[in-house]
């Protein structure tokens, strides 16, 4: 995956919008609605890897986009 390569070691200094745009490049199918979702959490590099599926539900993400959103999670921590 591209941000595990190209971000593993400045993940941490990503913003909100890199988040979104780099889950954006995922092809996770996520769609605008779930863009503005995960804008309005203002979900940054650091606390990305510290989002739980609860944490994304409490936003109002539904159970398909939390799903992919998290397993890329999943892959980027074993991939640093």
């Amino acid at each position: 995956m591209e941000i595990i390569t190209k971000f593993k070691k400045d993940l941490v200094k990503l913003t909100n919008n890199d988040v979104v745009e780099i889950l954006k490049r995922q092809k996770l199918n996520l769609d605008e609605n779930d863009l503005e979702i995960l804008k309005k959490s203002k979900i940054s590099g650091a606390s990305l890897l510290l989002f739980r599926n609860e944490d994304f539900y409490r936003d109002g993400l539904a159970t398909g986009p939390t799903i992919a959103i998290m397993e890329f999670i999943r892959k980027l921590k074993k991939g640093i």
